[in-house]
């Protein structure tokens, strides 16, 4: 299996829990993704519900202008589970894993403040998904030019080390700080936009603490995410619209095809 990172890479994101991969889908492949994002969209799968009713945290209104949420896209669009499997051996990768699963992909469309848009706040993933490890990637794919006016992902660089901080989100980097230990706050100082070209990714763990400016442009902010877990994850049993209604064994794998094993 041929590898798409470097090692150098890898140690990027063991040390610090995310990285940037440049031209990682070009060409006419990056043209079809944007076609299909677009149509997707379009569609309106969406699944404001995923957080809405679930975590409560955020009403439909707040969460409608911070993106618009389309999940397992890939089950409306053969192609991209094809572009999912192009990228798994990267996640396999990073998560230094003999095998991994697609768990879900995603459309994230951010609206301009013009249109009433709002920054999406600091926030980990991984304590409200239903995994029992740590062994999930969230590779996040530009389908168009981010600059940093658009609203790029930020990390906390380093931050995948702390463990689950909480499940909540944080509106402010003082409010995420005042979450840690003064001797983590002392260790975590470095925070890191990434603005993209279309066609580049991030990469992030689920631990890493991230976050997502206003997109101050005037067009909306397109992007496709996919999120892998390792082969052998177990589920746990949280609540999540991701497994809503599989009847899903307690501590097994997500043997399921809606999970398929992809590298």
């Amino acid at each position: 299996m041929t590898d798409l990172l470097t090692a150098e890479q890898v140690d990027h994101y063991d040390r610090l829990g995310w990285l940037k991969a440049e031209g990682l889908v070009r060409g006419d492949e990056l043209a079809r993704l944007r076609e299909l994002v677009i149509e997707a969209d379009r569609q309106g799968n969406s699944r404001v519900e995923t957080k809405r009713d679930v975590y409560k945290y955020r009403t439909e209104d707040q969460y409608t202008r911070t993106f618009r949420l389309s999940a397992d896209v890939w089950t409306q669009y053969p192609e991209l589970l094809d572009l999912a499997r192009r990228l798994a051996p990267a996640a396999r990768q990073v998560i230094h894993a003999d095998g991994v699963r697609l768990y879900a992909d995603r459309l994230f469309i951010k609206p301009p403040t013009s249109a009433g848009g709002l920054p999406t706040a600091w926030h980990q993933d991984l304590p409200k998904l239903p995994f029992d490890r740590r062994d999930n990637v969230t590779i996040w794919v530009a389908v168009e030019d981010i600059p940093a006016e658009k609203g790029p992902l930020a990390f906390l660089s380093g931050s995948h080390h702390l463990g689950p901080i909480a499940a909540g989100n944080y509106n402010s980097d003082e409010e995420m700080f005042a979450r840690l230990s003064p001797s983590e706050r002392a260790a975590m100082t470095e925070i890191v936009e990434v603005p993209l070209k279309a066609g580049d990714a991030t990469f992030h763990a689920g631990l890493t603490m991230h976050r997502a400016g206003a997109n101050v442009s005037s067009q909306e902010r397109l992007v496709w995410s996919v999120e892998y877990i390792s082969a052998d994850t177990l589920f746990n049993g949280v609540p999540h619209r991701g497994v809503e209604g599989l009847d899903l064994t307690l501590f097994a794998p997500f043997d399921h095809p809606k999970f398929p094993v992809l590298a």
